[in-house]
């Protein structure tokens, strides 16, 4: 195959990704949109904390889920909860307990179903957040970047839930529809994934951030 040839194989591969992944408005990858019963904040630990345990040490975290006032002091059901989380366990920003057992219910319940019929995995743990503008979008927009699919499980009604990586799934992976729309509507090469035993999550977010910033100031001096 001569290079002109060639060149078309790849732009046509490049056209056809393109179509399989959705860079409308519709897309919550790209347009986030956080509610308050599909998705959960964690306050606590750091984000590196998460991470390394996570990714780079293949180990799950517990959800520590608060009790209910009414319930005694061991916590729900008699000591179901603690009332103070683990090292091991994940603070959420939601701090009502029924409020938090009706997501974490409702996550786990979508994300088994999704994978089961579609084999699609639509549950992720997100690390960075990408805040931006567009042309035509008054709003501010929001979107993750690193992303790693997660499961959220538990073994019986009265244990916690346990977020952990898939055996077959990539640890991280930069987010593909961001990376399409900043490529292909505002040309922004976003680098891609380190080794992240060698390079830190955190200076690899600094690398997108002066990826975002040069586009910017190259936009602004060729105005």
């Amino acid at each position: 195959m001569d290079a002109a040839s060639l060149s078309r194989v790849k732009r046509r591969i490049e056209e056809w990704k393109l179509k399989l992944i959705d860079l409308s408005r519709r897309n919550r990858l790209i347009y986030f949109r956080p509610t308050r019963s599909s998705n959960i904040q964690i306050k606590r630990p750091d984000m590196r904390t998460i991470f390394e345990r996570l990714v780079l040490k293949g180990r799950g975290w517990e959800i520590w889920q608060p009790p209910a006032e009414t319930e005694g002091p061991g916590g729900a059901q008699g000591g179901r909860y603690p009332r103070r989380p683990k090292k091991t366990q994940l603070v959420p920003a939601e701090t009502d307990p029924r409020q938090l057992e009706r997501i974490l219910r409702n996550l786990a319940r979508r994300s088994v179903s999704e994978y089961r019929e579609r084999g699609v995995r639509i549950l992720y743990i997100t690390f960075g957040m990408l805040n931006w503008r567009e042309a035509g979008y008054p709003q501010p927009i929001q979107s993750p970047i690193v992303l790693t699919p997660i499961e959220l499980v538990r073994k019986t009604r009265r244990d916690p839930y346990q977020i952990q990586v898939p055996a077959v799934e990539e640890e991280a992976i930069l987010n593909p529809a961001l990376r399409l729309k900043l490529q292909y509507d505002h040309e922004i090469e976003l680098p891609p994934l380190p080794d992240f035993e060698e390079r830190s999550l955190s200076a690899y977010l600094g690398d997108v951030a002066e990826a975002c910033l040069l586009y910017t100031s190259d936009a602004a001096d060729e105005g």
